[in-house]
C-alpha cells in the first residue's frame, strides 16, 4: 500500500483502448500541473507499442523506451517510464499505470510510495480489486465505486482483526507465523472460505507491511490448497467460537 498522503484512483474500462489511454493521460496531465515530473507505468516496455504509441506518438514512445524524459503536452511535466524491471525508486509526481497486474501494482506501491497520486486504468477488475480496496482508491471515471466493498465472511474478518492485534505487522516473527497458520487451519477446518488476495487486501488496508501481508497471503493460499503445516498451536481451543460470537 502507498503512503497515507498519496491519492489513489482507478478507471474501470471495457478495454484499454485509445479512449482509455487518452482519459488516463488527461488525468496525468491534470495531476502533474504542480510537479516537474510524472510517470507512466506498464509491465514491460513493449506495452508502449500499439495503443499507447497511437496516442502519445512514435517519437515520445521511442524516447521513453530509451529512458529519456518526454514533456507532457498540457502540464509540461517530464514523463518517465516505469516497468516491473525498472530500478528507480522515487518520484514526487503522479503515476499512471496501464495493463497493470498484481506484480506491477506491488512494485509501484513499494518503489514509488513517494508519488503524489496513482491511477490504475484496467479492464481486469478482478485482478486489481484487492489493490483498490487496500488503498481505498476512488473511481476516476465511470463505473461503480468498489473501494469499500468486502466479500469476506464476518468470522474470517474477526480472525484477521485478532491477527492484527496480536501479530507484529511490520515484520512477522516465528510465533506470528505459527499464529497465522494455526488460525487459517482452524477456519478451514470449520468450513470458512476466503481468497488469498482478500486476505492481502484487508491486511494492507490495516497498515501491514508488504512482506508481512504477502506472507499471510502465502499461508492463506497454501491452507486453501490443502497443504499441511508444521507449527506450534498459539490459539485457544475455542478461538473459532469466539470469532463467531464477536
Amino acid at each position: 500500500m502507498g503512503s497515507e498522503s498519496r491519492e489513489n484512483f482507478y478507471m474501470d474500462v471495457d478495454q484499454v483502448d485509445e479512449d482509455a489511454v487518452t482519459a488516463g493521460l488527461l488525468w496525468l496531465n491534470q495531476k502533474s500541473e504542480d510537479f516537474d515530473e510524472a510517470v507512466i507505468a506498464v509491465p514491460v516496455k513493449s506495452n508502449l507499442e500499439g495503443t499507447i504509441e497511437n496516442v502519445l506518438g512514435k517519437n515520445p514512445v521511442k524516447g521513453l523506451k530509451k529512458g529519456e524524459g518526454v514533456e507532457l503536452s498540457r502540464s509540461g511535466a517530464q514523463l518517465k517510464l516505469f516497468t516491473e524491471r525498472n530500478n528507480f525508486r522515487y518520484t514526487s509526481g503522479p503515476v499512471l499505470t496501464l495493463y497493470a497486474g498484481r506484480d506491477l501494482l506491488e512494485k509501484v506501491d513499494e518503489d514509488l510510495d513517494t508519488a503524489s497520486a496513482v491511477c490504475v486504468v484496467s479492464d481486469r477488475m478482478d485482478e486489481i480489486r484487492p489493490w483498490i480496496k487496500a488503498n481505498e482508491a476512488e473511481t476516476a471515471g465511470p463505473g461503480k465505486d468498489i473501494s469499500n466493498e468486502t466479500s469476506l465472511n464476518s468470522v474470517v474478518e474477526n480472525a484477521l482483526e485478532s491477527f492484527d492485534l496480536t501479530c507484529n505487522s511490520s515484520m512477522l516473527h516465528s510465533m506470528d507465523i505459527d499464529r497465522l497458520k494455526d488460525g487459517f487451519h482452524r477456519l478451514d477446518e470449520n468450513g470458512y472460505d476466503w481468497t488469498p488476495d482478500e486476505i492481502w487486501s484487508w491486511l494492507k488496508k490495516e497498515g501491514w507491511s508488504e512482506s508481512s501481508a504477502q506472507k499471510a497471503r502465502e499461508i492463506a493460499r497454501e491452507v486453501r490448497k490443502g497443504k499441511s503445516h508444521r507449527y506450534s498451536e498459539k490459539l485457544a481451543d475455542n478461538i473459532v467460537k469466539k470469532w463467531e460470537e464477536e
